[in-house]
């Protein structure tokens, strides 16, 4: 919550160096319990027969949360 409030706070936010910035953090919370655990959940869902949908809100389909976690899922399904 807290990094996404951060970044939505920023103005600059959907500049493509703010949003790498933003994506180094989230994938670093990634790597962290409890998003950990929920990240390998997700990585079994999408082994398994059942597709995962990704929903976001943002009015930037580039520039969100969502893309970030579709890149984690797919490193971990192909690596």
């Amino acid at each position: 919550t807290e990094l996404r409030k951060t970044w939505h706070a920023d103005p600059l936010a959907h500049d493509p160096e703010h949003f790498a910035a933003f994506a180094a953090a989230y994938r670093a919370e990634l790597a962290q319990e409890p998003a950990h655990s929920a990240l390998l959940r997700l990585v079994e869902l999408a082994r398994g027969s059942a597709p995962v949908s990704l929903l976001y809100g943002a009015p930037d389909d580039r520039v969100n949360h969502a893309v970030v976690l579709r890149d984690a899922l797919l490193e971990r399904l192909r690596g």
